[in-house]
């Protein structure tokens, strides 16, 4: 596999101005990409959660509405069912360790997937961030992620 890059080489370390608890936690920094030897999904403990399951706050609520504020702010469309959706067991793992340092969420652009800790998960402009790689299908920050108010993925 070949990681996709922003930038010369190398993915970009974003700030997470995390609204959870009021404090900058750790930088989102997950390029969404791919990387050999890199499967968080088999090395974490992880569950997959379908947006409807979620028993609590804005996953229930908020998950499509979301994916349709991210196709209409970016122009793309895509298919929110297709996306697998997956969040880590332990609520002390964050951030996710990645080969691009530390991430709040990643979206992994072969298994089409975007995984979340328990802190994230809830977070709109987390999601949201990680919903726009998903409708791009590709890692990197170009202009539409500050069209859409999510380069940082923090709250607006």
């Amino acid at each position: 596999m070949t990681p996709l890059t922003h930038g010369p080489g190398r993915c970009p370390r974003l700030p997470l101005c995390a609204a959870v608890f009021g404090v900058a936690l750790a930088p989102l920094a997950a390029c969404q990409a791919t990387a050999p030897d890199f499967d968080p999904l088999a090395t974490l403990d992880v569950v997959e959660f379908t947006p409807a399951s979620q028993p609590f706050g804005y996953v229930t609520t908020g998950y499509a509405a979301a994916w349709s504020r991210m196709e209409r702010c970016s122009g793309l469309t895509g298919d929110l069912a297709g996306v697998r959706f997956y969040v880590t067991t332990d609520p002390h793992v964050y951030p996710i360790p990645t080969p691009w340092g530390p991430a709040g969420a990643v979206y992994l652009v072969d298994q089409h997937v975007i995984l979340f800790t328990q802190i994230t998960i809830t977070n709109q402009g987390v999601v949201e961030h990680e919903m726009l790689h998903a409708l791009r299908r590709r890692g990197g920050h170009p202009a539409v992620f500050d069209t859409c108010g999510v380069r940082n993925g923090a709250l607006p």
